[in-house]
């Protein structure tokens, strides 16, 4: 700390004749040492602290010396020397103790003051003045300009410490933050400020947004430190941030690409063309210099380039007849470390001074550069890049014409030297697959001359064909008994195209029988997959797909109705093994007994049922073709009292099938004169189910029976339910026997009934006053149920460039009625000129 002189009280002190003050340093040195050692032996020692601001005018007053004194004194002596920090800075009275200020104290240059007084009665007062803070300095950077360097690819977040403000004032009056008052209009900064240990207050300034040097590389701050005063003191720091240029720009060309024209007969060395790029970067990253990329082009060194100007010069001869035309990759590039590229293409001409036919040039433009084309060009396509050179006469006085192709092609100019080979009209590979084309170049020159070439145009095949069967509807009939895995029918679609686009491949798409066929996906052999049975299901039809391998896929579709044909697999079935019947003994030959039924699944011959009678000895008949068991000879005469009958149900087929019933006849020997018995022990009729409630169905009639006596009066009839049958919607007349619908009929909830109806007389000199017969009621179906679609809408999506043929989606609808009443067809009503209905499947196609 620096030491300044005190201002001496030697004028007081003179005043007070006080001749002890006068004595040496060293003598007064003593003199209080011995007062203070006095002192603290007798414990008067006092401690005297007081404060003062700083910047007061001198002679402001601090304090009094006796202040804290038990007594007052009147005298003082002071430890300091005359050349003491003390007397310079501060006034002290030897007589009344009081201290003021000798000059405008500052407490950046001495914040406190020590000293020891001593009374004339031995007091010793210890004294500390310190000096209180003001906000006297504003904060102040150690320097008022700096200069910052930034990469431009500093990251955001990036920190550059800044040397913080000194403020000479402390506590609040210190230095207490920083901003950014000018400079920051974009945002591309803030800063951080926080404390140490000791002051300045630390400073670092954050980048917050990335740089680019390109559209600003110099940024001029105005940092703000400010304290705590009121009003705040503050120091002002100009900051010059430079950023610093890093390679991030390739060179740009002035042109996208470059024409120019030279003669073949120019010398070696000759100018060609300028390339110029310029790159935004500095130094040596923005130094552009020039090379020809010949991995690319300009094999052969036709051509160089100056590195630095990029002035394109002629390095070789040059052959017009050899080449016409020159491509040239030009690649740039700047100095830097890393360094960056772009290139740009020249392309030059050679002009013709010699004398030669026209030249014709052709590139395809197909992937493999031959003379190809697509059937599924559009109208317009690029198909060839025909260039026409003349050695004579300029380019554009060449004339060109096409010959051939059947008006599939034509030419367009699209340069004064270059032609493109288009696509007139739509092409069909199908139709013709290759095309011999002449393209004819004439110059204008006397005589003029003309050249040749014939380009042989192949056209490569679009997947526009649609596997076509030979047939919509393909009809076959299988026997029934086919092994597993047999052939069923073998399924043939041509595709017209050629490749994976005529690579068909089989399918079922739908079908009335799951499980049944399987098809082979590429031979397209339907066999079958499981047993048949064409009892179960008489005829099978299926939709076969066939898809090419194209992209998009084509496809077409067939319907195959397969009839299987019956065999025999299938024996006459009775709906009971045994019955049991009773016949008056006094029958008369030829009367009913019992009608035989039994149902056998197969169709034709092997359905059809022949009964025969096994063991009879000639007492009972069958008709073969009816079943009807009738008596054929009397049983009055000492017969037995009943008799077992077998009877036989065999069809037709080869081998025949047959099944056997058991008929329980007993014969009731009670005297014949008096008995009610039926006309018939049996009653079989048909009726179809649109026979109306209350309808006549059959009469049925009973005999009562005196001696040679007859009567039907006062006989009544009822109907009874068989066992194992169904209740019969029919009623019976009491009187008359006429049996009449009770309820309507529904051929598809039940197509037979069976039931018995009972004859009871009320004249009791009969042996028997009751009598059974039997009623078989025969339903025929009729058309009575429309066909109902599984849904009432049906929506399908079907893209716009759908192919003719192609399936739309599914229908299905069901009849329940049998037989040919629930076959089905299906037409389409509307929407004709786009789509078409199967009219066996009822899906709809495009």
């Amino acid at each position: 700390m620096t030491l300044y002189k005190l201002k001496s009280v030697e004028t007081k002190i003179r005043r007070k004749e006080l001749h002890f003050l006068h004595l040496s340093g060293s003598l007064l040195l003593r003199a209080l040492l011995l007062a203070l050692f006095c002192a603290q032996a007798r414990g008067q020692v006092y401690n005297l602290t007081l404060s003062v601001k700083e910047g007061l005018p001198a002679r402001t007053i601090v304090g009094d010396l006796g202040a804290g004194l038990s007594r007052r004194s009147t005298g003082f002596f002071i430890s300091e020397s005359r050349d003491s920090y003390v007397f310079r800075d501060l006034e002290i009275d030897a007589d009344s103790g009081i201290i003021s200020t000798a000059v405008v104290l500052d407490r950046e240059n001495r914040d406190k003051y020590d000293f020891v007084a001593a009374t004339l009665t031995g007091e010793v007062i210890r004294v500390r003045i310190e000096v209180e803070d003001i906000n006297d300095h504003s904060p102040v950077f150690p320097s008022g300009e700096v200069e910052l360097e930034v990469s431009e690819l500093s990251p955001t977040g990036s920190r550059f410490h800044l040397e913080g403000a000194e403020d000479q004032d402390e506590g609040l009056f210190g230095t207490q933050g920083y901003r950014i008052i000018e400079g920051n209009l974009t945002d591309y900064f803030f800063l951080d400020y926080w404390s140490s240990s000791k002051p300045p207050l630390n400073l670092d300034l954050i980048l917050s947004k990335k740089l680019d040097r390109e559209t600003q590389d110099v940024f001029s701050l105005t940092i703000e430190g400010f304290d705590g005063g009121i009003p705040a003191r503050t120091g002002r720091l100009q900051l010059k941030i430079r950023v610093l240029d890093e390679n991030d720009n390739p060179p740009v060309f002035n042109q996208t690409e470059y024409h120019t024209s030279i003669h073949e007969d120019a010398p070696v060395g000759s100018f060609v063309c300028q390339i110029h790029a310029t790159d935004p970067d500095l130094g040596d990253n923005g130094r552009v210099t020039y090379e020809i990329n010949r991995r690319q082009s300009d094999l052969n060194h036709v051509f160089s380039i100056n590195e630095t100007t990029g002035v394109v010069y002629l390095n070789q001869k040059l052959d017009f007849e050899t080449q016409p035309f020159h491509e040239l990759i030009i690649r740039a590039r700047d100095n830097g470390a890393q360094p960056e590229y772009s290139s740009t293409f020249v392309g030059v001409k050679v002009l013709n001074i010699n004398d030669n036919s026209p030249t014709i040039t052709v590139l395809f433009l197909s992937e493999t550069g031959e003379a190809l084309v697509s059937e599924a060009a559009s109208v317009g396509d690029y198909v060839a890049r025909i260039s026409l050179s003349d050695p004579d006469l300029e380019e554009e006085k060449i004339s060109v014409t096409l010959e051939g192709g059947d008006g599939k092609f034509t030419l367009k100019q699209t340069d004064d030297f270059l032609y493109a080979l288009c696509v007139h009209s739509e092409l069909d590979r199908e139709e013709e697959d290759l095309y011999e084309l002449r393209v004819k170049a004439t110059d204008s020159g006397s005589p003029p001359l003309s050249s040749e070439m014939v380009l042989l145009l192949k056209v490569l095949d679009a997947n526009d064909c649609l596997p076509v069967f030979e047939k919509e509807v393909y009809t076959i009939s299988v026997a029934e008994d086919l092994p597993l895995g047999s052939s069923v029918i073998q399924m043939t679609a041509r595709d017209a195209d050629e490749g994976p686009n005529a690579d068909v491949r089989f399918s079922i798409l739908k079908t009335n029988q799951d499980g049944l066929i399987r098809i082979d996906p590429q031979s397209g052999l339907v066999t079958t997959a499981a047993a048949l049975d064409r009892e179960s299901q008489e005829e099978l039809w299926f939709l076969v797909v066939a898809a090419d391998g194209g992209e998009p896929t084509l496809s077409s579709t067939a319907t195959v109705s397969v009839t299987l044909e019956d065999v025999n697999d299938n024996e006459p079935v009775f709906q009971q093994q045994l019955y049991s019947v009773s016949i008056p003994e006094h029958s008369d030959v030829g009367s009913l007994l019992f009608i035989a039924h039994a149902h056998d699944h197969d169709s034709g011959a092997n359905g059809r049922v022949r009964y025969y009678l096994k063991h009879t000895g000639g007492l009972f008949a069958i008709e073969r073709n009816l079943g009807t068991v009738t008596l054929n000879q009397s049983l009055q005469g000492g017969h037995q009292s009943s008799y077992g009958l077998e009877i036989v149900a065999e069809d037709e087929g080869d081998p025949s099938l047959s099944s056997i019933l058991t008929l329980l006849v007993d014969v009731d020997q009670k005297a014949a004169e008096d008995n009610l018995a039926f006309e018939t022990l049996v009653y079989q009729v048909e009726i179809g189910e649109a026979y109306r409630k209350d309808s006549r169905v059959i009469q049925v009639r009973a005999h009562q029976t005196w001696g040679a006596r007859t009567s039907n009066t006062d006989l009544t009839y009822s109907l009874e339910t068989e066992p194992g049958f169904p209740p019969a919607p029919f009623r019976v007349h009491p009187k008359t026997g006429w049996l009449y619908l009770s309820n309507s009929l529904d051929f598809e909830a039940e197509s037979r009934f069976r039931f018995q109806v009972l004859a009871t007389s009320t004249d009791a000199s009969l042996e028997n006053t009751t009598a059974t017969a039997t009623v078989i009621v025969h339903v025929l179906d009729i058309n009575d149920n429309a066909p109902v679609f599984g849904r009432e809408v049906y929506y399908f999506t079907v893209s716009e460039g759908s192919s003719p043929q192609g399936l739309v989606g599914t229908v299905e609808a069901v009849d329940k009625d049998s037989g040919k009443n629930s076959q089905l067809s299906y037409i389409l009503l509307s929407d004709g000129k786009f789509f078409r209905i199967n009219a066996r499947t009822g899906d709809p196609s495009a």
